[in-house]
């Protein structure tokens, strides 16, 4: 599962939750997602809308941004339109969207016997 609910700031980590095994494969991402920016790879991924799953062991990563304390500023406030974007935060979160999700996807691993063997 994968989660951006942060805002589109500039991205600042990727949060991983699951197994170490797995955590361990997706720190190798860290090099390519920082040619993007500064962004690392740390334990902990989720949120709110992911977290039922990520309760019943399904692995989650999750992008944080840096608002610099924006975020609640604008966050389902009137305020909360497409002007408030930076054209140049929102490419580095797509281009680090794309490049998590392309590699995870093809890691050796059997994801379907994971999550049977995490809900039994």
């Amino acid at each position: 599962m994968f989660e951006l609910d942060a805002g589109c700031f500039r991205p600042w980590r990727i949060g991983f939750s699951g197994p170490d095994t797995i955590f361990s494969i997706v720190k190798f991402f860290e090099p390519l997602l920082q040619k993007i920016d500064s962004i690392t790879v740390v334990v902990g991924g989720g949120g709110v809308d992911i977290d039922p799953m990520v309760r019943t062991g399904v692995p989650a990563m999750s992008l944080w941004t840096n608002s610099e304390g924006n975020y609640f500023r604008y966050h389902h406030s009137e305020w909360d339109t497409f002007d408030k974007i930076v054209a140049e935060d929102f490419k580095k979160c797509i281009a680090t969207i794309a490049v998590v999700m392309y590699l995870y996807a093809d890691l050796p691993v059997d994801y379907l016997s994971f999550i049977r063997q995490a809900t039994h």
